[in-house]
């Protein structure tokens, strides 16, 4: 009994893609969309939320990368990271945290966004001088993407369209 509902299945499938190839394209992949979801059992209203969701943005908006290796560096890493809250209406940047140790000076950390070098420092293995370092990098970073992408904005500007030519 098996046998003859799936070779019926089958048999319906194959009249409806003979019928839908006489149609539009995209009237044949309606139809088969829809007889397909029927014989599945899937419900319906499950696969608009997964079409909804595939429509969002699913790109990553903000990307903080360790690039240390000392117990200084990752220290700086974890206290910065810890610390960090992705601005509002700011997304597609990257932050890098370089290090490069240095004998008698410490450690030299470097912040990186977007490719840029903002901020870069000699860091002591002293926590109270991470901590210090890493309030200002915060601070230099918010500022840096704050102001990045209140340029992008003018440079989009209705005014800074259109080849310059008077």
């Amino acid at each position: 009994m098996q046998n003859s509902g799936s070779v019926l299945n089958i048999l319906l499938l194959l009249i409806i893609l003979i019928s839908a190839a006489k149609a539009s394209p995209q009237d044949s992949l309606d139809i088969i969309d829809t007889t397909l979801l029927r014989n599945s059992h899937i419900n319906t209203n499950k696969t608009a939320e997964l079409q909804s969701s595939e429509n969002e943005d699913v790109g990553i908006s903000g990307l903080v990368v360790d690039e240390t290796f000392s117990k200084v560096g990752h220290d700086f890493y974890d206290l910065f990271y810890s610390n960090w809250r992705s601005p509002k209406n700011i997304k597609d940047y990257s932050i890098t945290i370089t290090e490069k140790p240095l004998p008698q000076l410490g450690t030299q950390i470097t912040i990186i966004v977007n490719d840029t070098p903002i901020y870069q420092r000699f860091v002591q293995p002293r926590f109270e001088i991470i901590k210090e370092m890493v309030r200002q990098g915060l601070e230099i970073s918010y500022s840096y993407l704050e102001n990045y992408d209140q340029i992008q904005k003018e440079l989009q500007g209705k005014d800074m369209q259109g080849t310059g030519i008077f």
